[in-house]
């Protein structure tokens, strides 16, 4: 029963204890990973899941959605967000940067990750993202991570993610 009650309290609290977005840059500076713990406390992994334009699938009980792009050999940025079917409100969000050549680049030192495509590229990949009205896709409440487009008329014309911690 000590174990039970100790669960129950560890996942009532957790999405409270992990607000906020949580940053992690591999030992090697070549990867870059955000964390939105998603709960009431917390709205940021809720907004993403949103912006995702794909359409979700049921993977064991949760609700998932992933938007990956291809790079030299692996995916260079990638998202995937999961919530539970039966406490919709709970879920999280992972964003991942892979240095890539011409794709995505990865400073440690100052704590900084972003993707950048422009033209085709960035109107192909932008169709994965819901695009309000003024270009941004996403903003996470700290304004430690950005995901957002420009314009051009009404073409898309460039796909920006940016990471400062």
């Amino acid at each position: 029963m000590r174990y039970l009650m100790g669960a129950i309290l560890f996942f009532a609290l957790t999405p409270c204890a992990n607000a906020g977005s949580i940053v992690i840059f591999s030992r090697d500076g070549r990867t870059a990973t955000v964390l939105f713990q998603g709960g009431q406390s917390d709205p940021n992994a809720a907004a993403l899941f949103s912006a995702l334009a794909v359409p979700a699938e049921e993977m064991q009980g949760r609700l998932t959605k992933k938007v990956l792009l291809a790079g030299d050999g692996h995916n260079a940025f990638s998202v995937l967000c999961a919530f539970s079917k039966l406490a919709p409100e709970i879920g999280s969000c992972t964003v991942v940067f892979r240095a890539s050549p011409a794709l995505v680049e990865v400073l440690k030192p100052l704590g900084r990750a972003r993707l950048l495509l422009s033209g085709e590229a960035a109107a192909k990949f932008a169709q994965a993202f819901v695009v309000g009205t003024e270009g941004m896709v996403f903003r996470a409440d700290d304004g430690k991570l950005q995901i957002a487009v420009t314009k051009t008329g009404s073409e898309i014309a460039g796909f920006a993610a940016e990471l400062r911690h």
